[in-house]
């Protein structure tokens, strides 16, 4: 339990007492990160985020409410855990539509109307193709995520596990590289 003079301590940036009010932190930490286990993460860097919440919480925690240090912390670690692990899959969705983008910037700009509809049919033909390598599953986890569905919506609407859809678009990502290769 972290004592109020430890907590005043810490406030004041007295060092040993943020790394005590830390280290007696670390295994509801450890326990919050393992409520997220079906979503794939770096643990050391969930770790991390939880210690950052911690001393986040320790600045930010008033003492005057009526609310135990440990249910603030507990509250701003579960939020930081959130917000690394929307980040996270946000930067792989990013990569995947820029994989997109790139593959779109190549294609040339048509002078014509006929070249505007060679293009089109044969952007047409390459979709076609490409859809032909993904699985049912993999089509429609890309065509909610295309929409701006977050994992744990296309988990939810799809009644799949978030790592399932994680790993749908990492194999939809994968066939975008090879695709682009041919």
């Amino acid at each position: 339990m972290i004592e109020s003079q430890i907590l005043t301590l810490a406030k004041q940036n007295h060092q040993p007492s943020i790394n005590a009010i830390i280290k007696d932190c670390e295994p509801l930490i450890i326990s919050i990160i393992k409520t997220f286990d079906n979503i794939n993460f770096n643990y050391d860097e969930a770790v991390q985020e939880g210690r950052l919440a911690v001393l986040n919480a320790i600045n930010l925690f008033d003492e005057s409410k009526s609310v135990r240090f440990t249910t603030y912390a507990s509250k701003a670690i579960k939020n930081k855990l959130l917000n690394y692990i929307k980040k996270l899959h946000t930067n792989k969705t990013a990569m995947l539509i820029e994989n997109l983008n790139e593959q779109s910037d190549q294609t040339t700009l048509p002078s014509s109307p006929e070249d505007h509809l060679i293009n089109y049919e044969k952007l047409v033909e390459k979709l076609e193709d490409f859809k032909k390598n993904l699985s049912d599953l993999e089509t429609k986890i890309l065509s909610l995520k295309l929409e701006g569905y977050s994992y744990v919506e296309i988990a939810t609407e799809l009644k799949k596990t978030n790592k399932s859809v994680d790993n749908a678009l990492t194999r939809i990502k994968t066939k975008i590289l090879r695709q682009e290769k041919k």
